[in-house]
């Protein structure tokens, strides 16, 4: 992680008291780690932003999602997080392997999920419903969340 903001150590050092809380974070793959470098990256052949399963493994441990979830067995919510359907060609399917990854990597540590479902053009750019209608159904973003609740 480039900053402290970019992990969970905060869930450590503040514990909260009383019933009924909950952690929460935001995930995102352009996110995080600062200069552009995004929630995981690697830098072997410049700067990539990671999106394969393993990496993603190595990414929530490095930022300590893994801790506060097995070892400190804290509740966690992933406030937001959705793939940027801006990008295109090899990108944009990077971006829909890393939603499809992480979605499977959440559930199977049972770590809860909100999906930011705006229009992707209005807000930011991770959408799972496409410009237009509420009701002409999910995008590409939209189905893999879908199928991750099956």
């Amino acid at each position: 992680p480039g900053n402290a903001a970019s992990t969970l150590e905060w869930v450590e050092k503040h514990p909260l008291q009383g019933t009924n809380l909950v952690y929460s974070t935001h995930l995102y793959r352009n996110s995080g780690g600062g200069a552009g470098g995004g929630f995981a990256h690697r830098t072997r052949s410049g700067r990539v932003r990671c999106w394969e399963r393993e990496d993603l493994v190595k990414a929530l441990q490095l930022s300590g999602v893994e801790r506060v979830v097995k070892d400190l067995g804290k509740p966690l919510l992933v406030g937001e997080l959705g793939p940027d359907l801006r990008q295109e060609g090899v990108e944009r399917q990077r971006e829909l392997d890393w939603f499809r990854n992480m979605l499977s990597l959440l559930n199977a540590w049972e770590v809860h999920t909100l999906a930011w479902v705006w229009d992707p053009e209005d807000h930011l750019p991770h959408g799972l419903l496409p410009k237009g209608s509420f009701f002409s159904g999910p995008n590409e973003g939209g189905r893999i969340l879908l199928d991750s609740l099956r």
